[in-house]
């Protein structure tokens, strides 16, 4: 059974693992990741038609978590962010129901000095860049 849910915690790798358990990992899994991480940008296009995306590039059996999650796209009134960078306290309660349901709620936390310069450099215009010359 399927009894996980990833719970996002900005600049703690969420969006490695969203990546993994969404596409795979590999070079050649890199642009569905792009693709699908594009959609959280684009406003105005029907819920249908983004998961009609996410479920062409999935692979099979794929866990859509966090923000290749197009349900989690839309503002929290409360933290004014993404549901996907909000804690699941500020959800509504039937969005809460449909992505945590009973399953066992995980997130990762990491080394607080390395999350600082994750914080730092993520601020930075080329961090985080696919640099296709050195594929």
């Amino acid at each position: 059974t399927r009894d996980l849910v990833l719970q996002h915690v900005p600049y703690n790798f969420g969006h490695t693992v969203e990546k993994i358990a969404a596409v795979g990992g590999g070079l050649h899994n890199m642009q569905k990741y792009v693709t699908l991480q594009g959609l959280e940008s684009l406003e105005g296009v029907p819920k249908e038609v983004m998961w009609g995306t996410v479920n062409m590039l999935k692979r099979p059996n794929a866990e859509i978590w966090g923000h290749l999650n197009p349900d989690l796209s839309v503002r929290s009134n409360v933290t004014g962010c993404p549901m996907f960078f909000t804690p699941g306290k500020y959800w509504p309660e039937d969005l809460a129901q449909r992505y945590f349901g009973d399953r066992t709620i995980f997130g990762m936390l990491r080394d607080p000095y390395e999350r600082l310069v994750a914080m730092f450099r993520g601020n930075l215009g080329d961090y985080g860049g696919a640099y296709p010359q050195f594929f």
